[in-house]
């Protein structure tokens, strides 16, 4: 049986940021806290070894540098709970101190749902349960995009009511 508690379900966080140090100052400054950093991904789109035990501080093409903040960051989370929102809030209100949020930054929200997809192994047909999340996502989709602004919304790297599995969609199964 799958554990769906809310605070037993996994969630990632990629947050998008600028900022004044570069990304092996970031990491190495994170370790210095005592967080976890997978220090082979530091300075790279995607992690070499698809590592996902601790922190990234990766570079992302979208974001635009401005004034002393030269970097572009994402820091990409390991696996969280809720049970991790302290220390969470930890890591935030630190890296506060040298990075910033400008129009190009963004947030992606990763949530573990293995429910879905052993649902869907044992549905007839098997598209059912894609076609309902499709289906309350596209009523909710128009308010949340209401929420970013317009350099945020209708761009390349979070397209409206693109395909389900595409990276690049608002929702991306």
């Amino acid at each position: 049986m799958i554990d769906t508690s809310p605070f037993n379900r996994r969630f990632g966080l990629e947050i998008e940021c600028v900022s004044k140090l570069a990304h092996a100052q970031i990491a190495q400054a994170l370790v210095d806290r005592n967080f976890v950093v997978d220090l082979s991904a530091t300075g790279h789109y995607l992690c070499p070894d698809r590592c996902y035990s601790g922190w990234q501080v990766k570079t992302d093409a979208s974001i635009i540098p401005h004034g002393d903040y030269v970097y572009g960051v994402e820091l990409a989370s390991p696996p969280l709970t809720l049970h991790n929102t302290a220390r969470l809030r930890s890591l935030l209100k630190y890296v506060k101190q040298f990075v910033a949020l400008n129009l190009s930054c963004g947030l992606h929200v990763h949530i573990e749902a293995p429910e879905i997809f052993s649902r869907l192994a044992s549905m007839e047909p098997a598209n059912l349960m894609i076609d309902m999340i499709r289906d309350k996502w596209i009523e909710l989709e128009d308010i949340l995009f209401s929420y970013v602004p317009l350099s945020r919304r209708y761009n390349q790297y979070c397209q409206f009511r693109a395909n389900l599995f595409a990276h690049y969609s608002s929702l991306n199964l």
